[in-house]
């Protein structure tokens, strides 16, 4: 979402989506429909705006406003909050998660969140990213391919547009 943190699509349902099985999202959709993600962030405190074409967003129009409110409510369920630390590895024993970080320490938790992001989303999702921490824990992978891509274009065909630059500028396109 451009740095703004697109939160769900009023119209998201699997004819949106591609691939070999398109369906995979089905059981997702279904345990987690728009309106819950919606009461969800509203619960937290996050108040949010839809867009014509149904897409939601924090108000504030910062991605950093959904940080605040997770982190905030992570504090108050006591949760332990670590940040700056690479996952080395993770690997699951004994109903529980072992996540290996880059200094040798581990950690374990009941639950891990693994959010990798798509292929637009450069370096951690190449060979050996985080992609690798999902095939570690026995996921696989089809091919994948960037549903957002970089835009090249002569300052000068900018400039004839009346624009200042390319930056946040979305275009619908096949």
């Amino acid at each position: 979402g451009n740095g703004r943190c697109n939160l769900s699509n009023r119209h998201a349902s699997p004819v949106h989506y591609h691939g070999a099985d398109p369906d995979f999202c089905r059981p997702a959709l279904e345990a987690f429909p728009v309106a819950e993600t919606l009461r969800f962030f509203h619960q937290l405190g996050l108040v949010t705006v839809e867009e014509p074409d149904g897409k939601l967003y924090p108000r504030s129009n910062t991605a950093n406003s959904v940080l605040d409110v997770l982190r905030l409510s992570l504090e108050e369920l006591g949760a332990e909050l670590i940040t700056d630390a690479r996952v080395a590895a993770v690997r699951h024993s004994r109903g529980r998660f072992i996540l290996a970080l880059s200094g040798q320490e581990e950690l374990t938790a009941r639950r891990v969140v693994l959010a990798t992001g798509g292929k637009a989303g450069g370096p951690l999702n190449l060979p050996g990213g985080s992609y690798r921490l999902a095939e570690g824990l026995g996921h696989g992978l089809t091919r994948l391919n960037p549903g957002l891509v970089g835009f090249c274009c002569p300052e000068e065909k900018i400039k004839e547009l009346g624009l200042k630059g390319l930056n946040g500028l979305r275009v619908s396109c096949r």
